[in-house]
C-alpha cells in the first residue's frame, strides 16, 4: 500500500516539475512583436534556393513543375530520373539548440537559465522531403511527399506556442510547346493532399490533461493548375550571345486551398535570366519579382519579393550557384556523379513583416539516386 502510496506522490511531483519547466520555457521563449509572415510556397527546389531563388526564367529541370512549367521546352533542359531523393532542411536556430542541449548540465541552475536565455526570438523550421520524378522535355512527372513544421513561442504575458505542422502528398504533371519566334508556354497540373495543424496553444492548453494535440489534426484536398511563358529575347533583340529570357508564370490557377491547414493563393510571378559566355563552362545570371498582386501576403514589401541569382557549372561535374533571397544571402553547391548527386545550400527567409527585418537562416542538403 505505502509502495502505491509512494509511487503516486512521484508521478505527481513528476507531472508538477514537468509542468513549471514548460511554463518557464513558454515564458522565456519570447518572440519579437513582429510575427511570423513567411510567404506561403508549396514547395522550394534546393537548386533555386541556392541562387536565391531566381528561378522562373531558369527553370531547365524538374523544379519547372513549381517554378515555370515552359522551361521544361528550353533547349537547356536536360532529360533527369531522380527515383530517390531525400531532402533535409532545417534552421540554424534549431540546429543550434540541438547542439547546446546536447552538451547541457541539467543540474546546473545558471546553465539551464542561460540555455533557456538563449531560445528568446528564435523561430524553429524543419522540412524533410521525397520528390522522385521523370523528367523528359518537354514533360514532367513527380510525386511529393513533404513535412514541414514552423514551431514559434511568443507573447511574455501569456505564452502562446504558434504550431504549423503540414504534410503534403500529391501529384504533379507538366508539359510545354513550343510556339515558333522564340516563344514558349507550359503547363502544370497537381494535387494535392494536406494533413495537418495549424493553432496556437495556450500555456493552459499545453499543461492541462487534456491535452492532445493528435486529435487537432485536419485533413483536405485540392488541385490547381500553372500557366507559364519563356521568351528568348535573342529573337528579338541584338543580344544572341548572352542568350536573355524572360518569364512569366501564373501559379495556383482556382487557389490551393487546404482550408484550416492553409491556403496557396493564385499568384503571378515574373523574371529574367542571361547566360555570359566564360570559357571554363556555362553561367547563369537571374533576376525574379514573385507575387507581384500581393495575394499570397497582406504587406505590400517589395523587397520580400525580390530574388537574385546567378549559376556557375563547371564540365557538368560542379555547380555553383550563390544570390539574394529577399535581401538575404544565399549559395549552393551541386556535385554530379551520373547516377549519385550531392546538393547543398544555405539560405535565409524573412519572417517580418517587412524587407531584412527578422531573418530566418536555413541549411538544406538533399541525396539524389537516379540518371
Amino acid at each position: 500500500m505505502s509502495y502505491i502510496v509512494h509511487h503516486e506522490m512521484l508521478k505527481r511531483l513528476q507531472i508538477v516539475s514537468v509542468s513549471y519547466f514548460l511554463i518557464a520555457v513558454l515564458l522565456l521563449l519570447e518572440v519579437s512583436p513582429v510575427y511570423a509572415e513567411e510567404l506561403a510556397v508549396l514547395y522550394r527546389g534546393i537548386r533555386p534556393l541556392g541562387m536565391g531563388n531566381a528561378f522562373t526564367a531558369v527553370s531547365s529541370d524538374e523544379n519547372a513543375l513549381f517554378y515555370n512549367p515552359a522551361g521544361l521546352k528550353l533547349s537547356s533542359a536536360e532529360k533527369k530520373v531522380a527515383l530517390v531523393n531525400p531532402l533535409l532542411e532545417v534552421s540554424d536556430v534549431t540546429l543550434d539548440l540541438n547542439k547546446d542541449y546536447t552538451t547541457l548540465n541539467k543540474n546546473s541552475p545558471s546553465e539551464v537559465s542561460n540555455f533557456l536565455g538563449k531560445r528568446i526570438g528564435e523561430q524553429h523550421h524543419l522540412r524533410a522531403s521525397l520528390f522522385p520524378h521523370i523528367a523528359v522535355p518537354p514533360f514532367a512527372i513527380g510525386i511529393l511527399t513533404q513535412v514541414t513544421a514552423d514551431i514559434a513561442v511568443r507573447n511574455p504575458v501569456f505564452p502562446e506556442m504558434e504550431t504549423n505542422v503540414r504534410t503534403d502528398i500529391g501529384l504533379l504533371v507538366g508539359g510545354a510547346r513550343d510556339f515558333g519566334r522564340g516563344l514558349l508556354g507550359g503547363m502544370t497540373v497537381k494535387y494535392i493532399q494536406r494533413e495537418g495543424i495549424v493553432k496556437t496553444y495556450t500555456a493552459t492548453d499545453i499543461l492541462n490533461g487534456t491535452f492532445h494535440p493528435e486529435n487537432d489534426f485536419k485533413k483536405d484536398a485540392d488541385f490547381a493548375f500553372d500557366l507559364g511563358g519563356m521568351a528568348h529575347l535573342s529573337e528579338w533583340t541584338p543580344l544572341q550571345k548572352w542568350d536573355p529570357i524572360a518569364g512569366i508564370v501564373l501559379q495556383n490557377i482556382t487557389d490551393l486551398d487546404f482550408g484550416e491547414v492553409g491556403v496557396h493563393p493564385m499568384q503571378l510571378n515574373i523574371g529574367v535570366a542571361i547566360h555570359p559566355e566564360i570559357g571554363w563552362g556555362k553561367s547563369t545570371i537571374a533576376f525574379d519579382l514573385v507575387d507581384l498582386t500581393r495575394r499570397v501576403s497582406e504587406d505590400n514589401d517589395l523587397g520580400k519579393r525580390t530574388h537574385l541569382g546567378a549559376e556557375f557549372k563547371f564540365k557538368k561535374i560542379v555547380s555553383a550557384r550563390l544570390g539574394f533571397n529577399q535581401g538575404y544571402f544565399t549559395g549552393g553547391l551541386t556535385f554530379d556523379f551520373w547516377f549519385v548527386q550531392l546538393d547543398v545550400a544555405t539560405f535565409a527567409e524573412e519572417l517580418g513583416a517587412s524587407f531584412k527585418q527578422r531573418k530566418n537562416r536555413r541549411t538544406v542538403a538533399q541525396l539524389s539516386f537516379g540518371f
